[in-house]
Order: C-alpha cells, then sequence, then structure tokens
C-alpha cells in the first residue's frame, strides 16, 4: 500500500502541475511572455495530462501485470519527459528575452538532476554494519535491527517467493525495500538477486530481513559477525 499511495500522491502533483501551469507560467515569466506564446503553455498542459494518465496507469493499475523493472523504467522516464517538456516550453516562450537564458540554466539543472536522482535510485550504494546491540542498513532504504529482536540468522541460496513490490525499488538484479511474500507475509530486502548466498534474519513480532553484500565472501563474512555475536550474547 505504500508504494500505491506514494504513486497516487505523485500522480495528483503532475494533475496540479497542469491545471495550474498557465499561473506557473506567469510567475515565472513576464505575462505578455506567456500571452504571446499560450499555444506552447497549453500544449505543455496537455502532455503533462498524458503524463499523469500514464504514470497512474503503469504505477497503480498495471503493477501486478508488468515486471517490476518496466514499470520503475517508465516511471522515472515520465517524471524526466515532464521536467524537460516544462523546460522546454520555458525556453521556447521566453526566446529572444532576457529570461532566455534563465530558462536554459533551469532546464539544464533540472534534467540533471533528475538524470541524478534516477541513476542514485536504481544503484545500489548500501552499507550494511554489524555491531553488539544492533544490525543497521543504509541506503536507498534504511533500517535498524536491534539484536535483541532477532530469532534467527541463516544463510540461504534462493531468494523468497515474492509476490510483488509494496514499497520499494525493484529494477533490474536488485531489489531494496519492503515486498509482499508469496505467503501473504510481508519481508525487508536489501539484495542484489545474482550475488548468492544471501542472510535470511528472522525477527520477533516484525518481518523477515534478506540481505547481501557486494560479493558473496562479504556476505559470508557477513554473516559470520552476526551470528558469532548472536552467539555470544546468548551466553552471556
Amino acid at each position: 500500500m505504500g508504494a500505491i499511495s506514494l504513486n497516487i500522491a505523485i500522480t495528483i502533483m503532475l494533475l496540479l502541475w497542469a491545471v495550474f501551469f498557465e499561473r506557473i507560467s506567469r510567475l515565472v515569466l513576464p505575462e505578455d511572455i506567456v500571452c504571446e506564446n499560450y499555444k506552447y503553455v497549453r500544449l505543455t498542459k496537455i502532455l503533462i495530462f498524458i503524463a499523469a494518465g500514464i504514470y497512474f496507469l503503469t504505477q497503480c493499475v498495471f503493477m501486478l501485470f508488468l515486471p517490476d523493472s518496466v514499470i520503475y523504467g517508465i516511471g522515472v522516464v515520465v517524471l524526466l519527459a515532464m521536467a524537460i517538456i516544462v523546460m522546454l516550453c520555458f525556453v521556447v516562450i521566453s526566446k529572444g528575452s532576457k529570461w532566455q537564458y534563465a530558462a536554459i540554466v533551469c532546464f539544464l539543472v533540472s534534467t540533471v538532476g533528475i538524470v541524478y536522482w534516477a541513476n542514485n535510485m536504481i544503484t545500489m550504494s548500501g552499507e550494511i554494519y554489524v555491531d553488539e546491540q544492533k544490525v543497521e542498513i543504509k541506503g536507498s532504504y534504511t533500517l535498524d535491527i536491534p539484536l535483541s529482536t532477532i530469532s534467527m540468522v541463516k544463510l540461504e541460496d534462493r531468494l523468497p517467493n515474492i509476490a510483488y513490490r509494496d514499497n520499494g525499488i525493484s529494477f533490474k538484479d536488485i531489489n531494496i525495500g519492503y515486498f509482499k511474500l508469496g505467503n501473504g507475509g510481508r519481508c525487508f530486502m536489501y539484495l542484489k538477486n545474482k550475488l548468492f548466498p544471501i542472510i535470511h534474519i528472522e525477527r520477533e513480532k516484525d518481518m523477515p530481513v534478506y540481505v547481501n553484500c557486494d560479493a558473496p565472501n562479504e556476505t559470508i563474512e557477513l554473516y559470520n559477525k552476526l551470528d558469532s555475536i548472536l552467539l555470544g550474547n546468548k551466553l552471556q
């Protein structure tokens, strides 16, 4: 439900952009320039409405029928396309005026910004730390697991049975965030799917967690460290 709620909110934001785009244009650029080039403003509004429709259909309606990588890719493309369309509109309608250079700068900054954000979201640059008190996962999604809540930890050579993405990222060979399992439960994953083994952490009164590292030997070292600390805590 978390991912659906977020995508509905993004769709509403896109619709609001479309509805109020003319007013936004008049705030960004002089009114006479906007009036002289109203056809471009109107065309941009229509394209934003179309982008909102495509985003809603792919992210909220067809999410159960399309691969996660396709859904995520379409979402990134739609948002990037909307930013490009809006800024291109500003560049075109400000052509020949002193506002053109400002519009071009906004166009370049917004495009680079969204590309950087998309690259950050689809690359897994997280870190997993283990100490005497907790397991800490840092990255696109974060999670702290107190060692006192862990009931079992083991290595596994296959992925859990995933039904669908609940609130997370699934792109190419990466699964990050919250996922629905085939048995109806939920889990937290921070996985590179083709790197085995993976660490399966069961928690008392909470969802299981599946993680791995950048290399199999690093995953095994992390598991051995966690298992050793848990065993030491039990003996105390």
